[in-house]
């Protein structure tokens, strides 16, 4: 697992830790869709109820096209990042949300299809709102960078600026010494 930070005003006690949960492989049908009639789908959500049933952001993933292995399994790219305030079930398995991602799998060969779960830490007194908007945006923004064909079309704009050699424009043939030494002091 892996835990997201998101900060309001500097105090490291007021950090809000998001958790990532194990990526989901998700049933697909024998057309390679996705469909909540499908029986493996709905087997697939009452036996992950337990996660599915909390809040946070979720990323549907597929497979890099044209890329190489790694450790035996194909590198994953972010296909749509969502959120939900209710429940991952209800969000990421609405009607809206399937007709989406299943247009796009229809009309694009995918062999597979994940879905991470970045889970939201229940607190009492906390802005779960605010908080899982912020870490969309981000992680939106982070997804048209890496897949500029991603689903979202709210919150995917990217910004027009970037460091040489560090941030939008890496090449690590091209990275002066300065650049790595700024890529190193922020962790890049």
């Amino acid at each position: 697992n892996f835990i997201i930070f998101i900060d309001e005003g500097g105090n490291m006690s007021d950090l809000c830790m998001f958790e990532v949960e194990d990526a989901l492989d998700i049933p697909l049908t024998t057309k390679g869709c996705l469909d909540t009639k499908n029986s493996e789908l709905q087997e697939f959500i009452k036996r992950h109820k337990d996660v599915l049933g909390n809040s946070g952001v979720y990323i549907y993933a597929i497979p890099k096209k044209r890329a190489r292995k790694v450790n035996g399994s194909q590198p994953l790219i972010p296909l749509y990042v969502g959120k939900t305030i209710r429940s991952f079930t209800e969000e990421a398995f609405a009607p809206a949300k399937i007709a989406l991602v299943s247009n796009y799998l229809v009309n694009n060969t995918v062999p597979e299809l994940k879905l991470f779960l970045v889970k939201y830490p229940t607190r009492k007194g906390t802005n779960s709102q605010k908080h899982v908007d912020d870490l969309e945006t981000y992680l939106v923004k982070s997804a048209k960078q890496i897949n500029p064909d991603l689903l979202n079309t709210q919150k995917a704009k990217l910004d027009k600026w970037g460091i040489r050699g560090v941030l939008r424009e890496y090449d690590k043939r091209k990275t002066s010494k300065s650049a790595k030494a700024f890529i190193d002091l922020f962790s890049f």
